[in-house]
């Protein structure tokens, strides 16, 4: 009796070794994924109109960042879509307008590019607390994103 009793709760415990980790992988990639989402649905609701000041990078790679003034004199820190950064010069007036993915950059010759502000992933617009408004906009900004897709 005791041996399929020390059998049992040795099953008991192979089963808990594999069912707890796996319970909090599961936890853990719901709490990143709705942070995640979180950061995308402030992004697209950010509103702002500047200059760029600063392109930079917070580790030794080609800048990821841009410094904005804004019109009413506050300093922003944006890392928007690389091809925005890649596109804007220090100087270039920069629009953001509020609700949209898009960003405006206009340059010195007063020529005026579009780009979308941010990535989004197919896996954010499926999900139930994407704005049911934006899920068929902007796909241009998921185009890199073949996650999910039909």
């Amino acid at each position: 009796m005791t041996l399929k009793k020390s059998f049992i709760w040795i099953i008991i415990a192979i089963v808990l070794i594999y069912l707890i980790p796996t319970f909090l992988m599961k936890i853990l990639n719901h709490v990143s994924d709705k942070a995640e989402l979180d950061i995308t649905i402030k992004e697209v609701s950010i509103d702002f109109k500047g200059i760029v000041l600063d392109k930079y990078s917070t580790r030794n790679v080609p800048p990821t960042h841009l410094t904005i003034k804004t019109n009413n004199n506050n300093i922003l820190k944006i890392s928007p879509d690389e091809l925005v950064v890649d596109f804007a010069s220090v100087g270039d007036s920069i629009i953001k307008v509020k609700s949209e993915n898009l960003v405006y950059i206009k340059k010195s010759d007063s020529t005026i590019s579009e780009f979308f502000y941010t990535r989004i992933s197919m896996k954010d617009r499926i999900k139930s607390d994407f704005p049911t408004e934006w899920k068929h906009k902007w796909m241009e900004s998921s185009a890199w994103d073949t996650i999910n897709r039909d």
